[in-house]
């Protein structure tokens, strides 16, 4: 069988994809906002004399992604998934001090 594809499915494919570039670009930019957010928290920290980690705030940002992603209909165990790799980069900035750009595709298990 051969499918056929109209040239108006298939323009309407490409405003889709282009949709959707937009929305990853704009996702990569906030991001890069959290990231520099994550370092004025961390030089906060450090002039209160605070620890670098707050498990506790980590439990939260976890909760908070899970309650947002139900209300929204996503599912809530892929949203903790990426909110664990956004956390697990956000200690690995910590650890270096230098606070090297964010880079979303490093995988949590390395």
């Amino acid at each position: 069988m051969v499918t056929v594809f109209h040239n108006a499915e298939l323009e309407d494919l490409q405003i889709i994809r282009r949709r959707i570039d937009r929305l990853d670009e704009r996702f990569v930019l906030l991001l890069k906002r959290r990231s520099l957010l994550v370092a004025q928290a961390q030089e906060t920290k450090q002039h209160l004399g605070l620890p670098p980690r707050s498990r506790e705030r980590e439990q939260e940002i976890l909760a908070r992604g899970e309650e947002l992603a139900r209300q929204h209909g996503l599912n809530p165990d892929a949203v903790i998934r990426i909110l664990e790799n956004v956390l697990q980069n956000s200690l690995r900035m910590m650890d270096t001090r230098a606070a090297p750009p964010f880079n979303p595709l490093i995988p949590i298990d390395r």
